[in-house]
């Protein structure tokens, strides 16, 4: 039969684990500064080389993502179909290419868009569908936002589905 006697020394153990315990804060937050600074989002730079295509399943997601890290899709190319909106505080070369979001199951909705800025924005009157070709860019309106500088704008007719999905349902 074996007996061990084995002391431990609370002294010891006790700093051990606060010196194990910082290492390891320590590397959650080097880690973080890391993702935060300088790890480039893939989800943008795959789009750089590409028009993304915005459809009503994947308005909203792209929608929100451009204007939540706008560093990271600024100089993105975007073809979307929506219909001319404009609101008084506009000036004659801009308007939002909007859909409408539903909020829910009944008939609320919720107007939903990129601001748009083109010289030729003008030829178009509210409500006519169109479809925009443009490259993201960092812009102000009330707030710091993403805007469409549009490279080209054709008039098209009404889509099957006029309606797009909240952020995060596909």
């Amino acid at each position: 039969m074996f007996i061990y006697n084995l002391k431990l020394n609370k002294k010891v153990l006790c700093r051990t684990f606060i010196v194990l315990s910082l290492f390891v804060v320590f590397f959650i937050i080097l880690y973080s500064f890391y993702v935060i600074f300088f790890k480039k989002s893939q989800t943008c730079d795959s789009y750089k080389n590409n028009i993304i295509d915005l459809n009503e399943s994947n308005y909203t997601n792209i929608l929100k993502a451009a204007n939540e890290n706008i560093d990271s899709y600024i100089g993105v190319k975007v073809k979307v179909i929506g219909y001319m909106y404009r609101l008084i505080v506009f000036n004659k070369s801009q308007f939002v290419v909007a859909r409408d979001m539903k909020l829910n199951d009944s008939s609320q909705s919720l107007i939903v868009g990129f601001l748009c800025e083109s010289k030729n924005a003008f030829k178009y009157p509210d409500g006519t569908w169109v479809e925009v070709v443009g490259i993201i860019k960092r812009g102000k309106l009330y707030e710091e936002l993403a805007i469409l500088e549009v490279t080209s704008i054709r008039e098209v007719s009404k889509p099957k589905h006029i309606f797009v999905n909240p952020p995060g349902k596909e």
